[in-house]
């Protein structure tokens, strides 16, 4: 028989105790919806609880084991890492050093010495009416030492308003067998007790049950429960030690983000346009709270407080943060919740126009289709046409003869525009108003003929419009001469003398007045003719963007004259005065050129304003009406300024905007000369301290401006105040905390807060040690927090001494008592102490009191009170006379 074997390889638990503080733990991993944190501390100390610790960690990659939990903080009595796997030891212990021994609380959940604890707690605000959290206790001590004298213990002790239990600052334990008030140990839940809530992963000597965690045994998921009050301030105090030795670790596995209490209310999910959820453009959102009517609400859009709503539901028209407050628990615990509502965008589309149509004629409506649609695909939208909004907006009751609608002058038609491209169905309206208008027949009249040319002139009309023009010369074929524009004069080319031209005036379509055909005929006569073919001209100062020129097209070969003058000639003034810029002769083709320097040496000046230039042929027949000329305006437009900067100052590492300035059309440079212009502002870096001066110009018609300089300065992050620790005698009269530093500022915590510029002065009337933290201000940042340790040494008790008794004259000794830096007094109160016991007299009978104290880590203590009692010796009297009997008679 073949033997297979399988060999299972698990993905590891992963434990990270070298990156983060308990304090950041907490905030970072532990924390779930509706508590806000403070005053963490690990083993008694804020400074610990700020300090990174191995006995806490950061776990992840639970997934991957039968831990139950994917990731979270782990609270361990050795070092963390025990936890990672496989389980191939039997006790294994990662010994933390200092060694932290004795808590009060879980001395109450065993009769053994604490050793090696590890205590995390904080003070939390809920914003709900319950707390829970998710753990998993593990222990090396399974299943060797259930019911042993080794019986690790752990806890989570919490309390407040309205908890009431035995351990200290009245709390109770919340670490219970579930349904049970039965604390969770090692003897209360194990293989055979509690079983329901155990996992066996082996003993670690044998193959493992489990490779991926160390520890033999570990209780399965089991939340933490607590009622709590909405607002109120409570304390947790989450704590696990070794019991009797510091073998065998445990730990406590806590869930992340599952420290939460549920909030009374949560609002929908953002609408977006990404989700399909956002209503159409110019429609409404109805939003509901999940709360009852009764419940006061104070809704918000944009931070802007909407007036008239108290309610739970809310109707939306326009888009932006919405956020309700609510009070379901009272005044003093109110709870608010935001969502994010977007609308669709409106239709790319433009906004119709009036029709217009002469009287006695129907109106197209349909000519604002593609006035509509401006270029987009008639397959993506349908339009219809409506006699109201409302029609428009059920598209409903649409209008079918829109090509021959027989409407009335002033009529109002609504357009219902559906958007296919989103595929949401929206519906856009816009409205626009019919105009009955009267026919107008244009006046033309003849102009100066030339050898070259005619120009047909008409007169002005009451409205603007654009003009098609045709003409016949001599009666051959009609020439079309296409769109002219609303001109004044139309010049036709290419003729002999003696021509006969007849022209045709026709406007374009139906503009703002209805227009009739219009037609007359002029003959040529023999004169020049000369034209600027060049548009009308706009220049920058001083050679920017170039130097002016002129290209001029003449018949015959006379030199052209250039002039300028400030203001358009009328009649024949052209031909006298102006300042001269120069002459050009025509080449063989007729075309003559005129290149000019830069404004103000020798040409146009360079001076802001509009200049009139002529091209003038020199020679002409003796009649000056048929001298020939032709004229262009040149603007040569303001030098602009440089746009209206400010320095800008921030602090080292502070969050950097995108420069602005003060102009149109802004250009930015890393240098004052040289250089490309971007278009887009620099975000300044802040990384490094120092000045950098950024550059920006505008430009105004074209015409760029000098360059503004913004010096960016970055300030430097000024290093913490410089502190020492204090310590004070227990109810000694405190001083007013100091630091060395600039524009101080106080705070209780290591982080967050408001800061003060008061100092704290400690409170001696307790024995113990509390941290300060203080911040300087260089320049306007602020330093890191340096933090001050206050430590108060309780007050010692008096020494230990016991009365004594001589007999008068006898021989005394230095008087004696147990304690340590004794000081000796003659009194029970003032004077000065003396470091040598002084010896009594004994010369005379009676009782006489001495004074002595201790001295402990620089604290005095009480006087004790040794009294000296000094006892009178009994007098002996002798006898003054005696006799002798003698036996021996005569």
């Amino acid at each position: 028989m073949a033997l297979i074997y399988m060999n299972i390889i698990h993905a590891q638990l992963i434990v990270n105790n070298t990156t983060q503080t308990p304090a950041q733990l907490v905030q970072t991993v532990l924390l779930g919806t509706g508590i806000t944190v403070t005053n963490v501390k690990f083993n008694g100390s804020t400074a610990n609880a700020n300090m990174v610790r191995d006995q806490v960690g950061k776990f992840s990659n639970g997934n991957t084991t039968n831990i139950g939990i994917n990731t979270g903080i782990i609270l361990s009595t050795g070092k963390a890492t025990v936890a990672i796997g496989p389980n191939n030891a039997g006790g294994a212990s990662q010994q933390s050093l200092p060694v932290s021994p004795g808590d009060a609380d879980l001395d109450l959940l065993t009769t053994e010495s604490i050793d090696n604890k590890a205590v995390l707690e904080f003070d939390f605000v809920p914003t709900g009416q319950n707390l829970s959290f998710n753990f998993v206790f593990a222990s090396e001590e399974y299943l060797e030492y259930v019911n042993d004298i080794y019986n690790d213990v752990f806890g989570f002790f919490i309390s407040g308003p309205g908890i009431t239990g035995p351990y200290s600052n009245n709390s109770k334990n919340i670490a219970l067998v579930p349904s049970t008030t039965t604390p969770i140990t090692i003897n209360n839940v194990n293989s055979t007790l509690n079983s329901a809530y155990y996992v066996n992963n082996g003993t670690g000597t044998t193959p493992a049950v489990n490779t991926t965690i160390q520890y033999d045994g570990f209780t399965k998921v089991i939340a933490a429960l607590a009622n709590v009050q909405c607002g109120q301030t409570y304390h947790i105090k989450l704590a696990i030690a070794n019991v009797g030795d510091n073998s065998f670790d445990s730990a406590v596995f806590l869930e992340a983000n599952s420290f939460n209490t549920t909030p009374p209310l949560a609002l929908p999910p953002d609408i977006t346009v990404n989700n399909g959820l956002a209503p159409c453009y110019g429609g409404s959102k109805e939003i509901w709270s999940g709360l009852p009517d009764t419940v006061l609400h104070q809704w918000t859009l944009n931070g802007v407080p909407i007036t008239g709503v108290t309610g739970s539901h809310v109707t939306i028209t326009s888009p932006g943060q919405l956020c309700v407050t609510v009070l379901p628990y009272g005044p003093g615990c109110p709870f608010s919740d935001c969502m994010s509502i977007q609308f669709l965008p409106p239709m790319p589309i433009s906004n119709p126009v009036t029709v217009k149509a002469c009287v006695g004629s129907t109106f197209n409506l349909s000519s604002n289709t593609p006035i509509i649609l401006n270029g987009l695909s008639a397959n993506d939208y349908e339009i219809a046409y409506y006699h109201n909004q409302l029609d428009a907006q059920n598209t409903s009751n649409f209008i079918t003869n829109i090509t021959t609608y027989p409407g009335v002058d002033g009529e109002i038609i609504w357009v219902g525009i559906i958007d296919y491209v989103t595929g949401s169905g929206c519906v856009e309206t816009k409205s626009f108003s019919l105009m009955s208008v009267n026919t107008i027949v244009p006046i033309i009249t003849c102009g100066l003929p030339t050898n070259t040319s005619v120009n047909f002139n008409w007169a002005a009309l009451p409205q603007t419009t654009d003009y098609t023009a045709s003409y016949q010369v001599n009666s051959n074929t009609p020439i079309n001469a296409g769109s002219i524009g609303n001109v004044t004069t139309y010049p036709i080319t290419g003729l002999s003398p003696g021509d006969n031209v007849q022209i045709t005036l026709t406007p374009i379509g139906v503009a703002d007045t209805c227009f009739a055909p219009a037609s007359l005929s002029c003959s040529t006569t023999l004169c020049p003719s000369i034209t600027i073919p060049s548009a009308n001209q706009s220049l920058c100062p001083n050679g920017n963007p170039e130097p002016f020129s002129v290209t001029t097209t003449a018949t015959g070969t006379d030199a052209i004259s250039y002039v300028y003058f400030t203001t358009p000639q009328v009649g024949d003034n052209m031909y006298s005065g102006g300042i001269p810029l120069g002459t050009a002769t025509p080449t063989a083709g007729g075309i003559a050129s005129l290149d000019l320097p830069v404004l103000g040496t020798g040409s146009l000046p360079n001076v802001a304003g509009t200049y009139y230039v002529y091209a003038i042929a020199n020679t002409a027949p003796a009649d000056v009406t048929c001298r020939p000329y032709s004229m262009i305006e040149v603007t040569v437009n303001a030098a602009p300024l440089a746009p209206t900067v400010a320095p800008i100052t921030y602090c080292q590492n502070a969050t950097a905007s995108a420069l602005t300035a003060t102009g149109t059309s802004l250009l930015w440079y890393t240098a004052a000369t040289g250089g490309t212009g971007s278009a887009s502002a620099p975000t300044p870096s802040t990384s490094t301290a120092g000045t950098i001066d950024y550059y920006v110009s505008q430009t105004v018609l074209g015409c760029e401006s000098p360059r503004a300089s913004i010096a960016v300065t970055v300030n430097a992050t000024p290093a913490a105040p410089t502190v020492a620790p204090v310590v004070y005698c227990q109810n000694a009269t405190a001083s007013v905390l100091t630091a060395i530093g600039t524009n101080l500022l106080w705070y209780t915590a290591a982080n967050g807060g408001v800061g003060s510029s008061s100092a704290s002065t400690p409170s001696t009337a307790t024995a113990g040690y509390n941290d300060y933290y203080v911040s300087q201000t260089i320049l306007g940042c602020e330093s890191p927090r340096n933090f001050i340790t206050v430590t108060v040494n309780a007050t010692p008790v008096a020494p230990t001494v016991a009365p004594i008794t001589y007999c008068q004259n006898a021989t005394a000794s230095a008087l004696i008592a147990t304690g340590s830096n004794l000081l000796w007094y003659a009194a029970a109160t003032g004077g000065t102490g003396s470091a040598t016991a002084p010896i009594p007299s004994t010369a005379t009978a009676g009782t006489m009191d001495y004074y002595v104290s201790q001295t402990i880590l620089g604290c005095e203590g009480p006087r004790a009170s040794i009294t000296v009692t000094t006892i009178t010796a009994p007098t002996i009297t002798a006898p003054t006379s005696y006799q002798v009997c003698d036996d021996n008679t005569d």
